[in-house]
């Protein structure tokens, strides 16, 4: 079974210095677990470390992002255009960490759905439903390493934002 976390918007405020960061300002967000609760910090770039290896235990995801200005209207990707992406990375061994964050974020944005968690050849895959096209998708657990973390991070942004 899945957990659901609570997670809370961003600071705007950084938590190593205490400033405030600024509207179009590039910045980064870690989601970590204390005790049972799921906790957001925020950092400006200038206090940026990525977590070491001893922290990663307790780290469930770090990203960068910029501060929205008030006049930022962002237009999303399309699901329907993320979803035929996801699709034609299937087969795409070099692609498999994409294909994973593209699917968790697939999920996030209640496209597909998880349905269960399977074992296959000793890797855990999860099976995803799109009620949308009425599909059933097996995705290849594939964490990203975190030297590949920007890259894919960047990768993700201009999926989402272009055009």
């Amino acid at each position: 079974m899945l957990n659901d976390f609570d997670v809370k918007g961003c600071t705007r405020t950084c938590s190593d210095s205490g400033v405030e960061l600024k509207p179009g300002e590039v910045c980064y967000s870690v989601l970590k677990l204390e005790g049972l609760d799921t906790v957001r910090v925020d950092y400006s770039a200038a206090h940026w470390e990525q977590p070491s290896e001893e922290k990663l235990a307790e780290t469930l995801g770090w990203w960068r992002f910029r501060m929205p200005t008030g006049d930022d209207e962002p237009k999303l990707a399309p699901n329907e255009v993320l979803l035929s992406l996801f699709v034609e990375l299937a087969e795409k061994r070099s692609q498999e960490s994409f294909r994973y964050v593209l699917g968790l974020l697939l999920v996030r944005r209640r496209v597909l759905r998880l349905e269960e968690t399977r074992e296959n050849e000793g890797r855990e895959v999860l099976v995803l439903t799109s009620s949308g096209r009425g599909e059933e998708y097996h995705l290849k657990v594939a964490l990203p390493h975190p030297q590949e973390a920007d890259a894919l991070q960047e990768k993700i942004d201009e999926l989402l934002y272009a055009g």
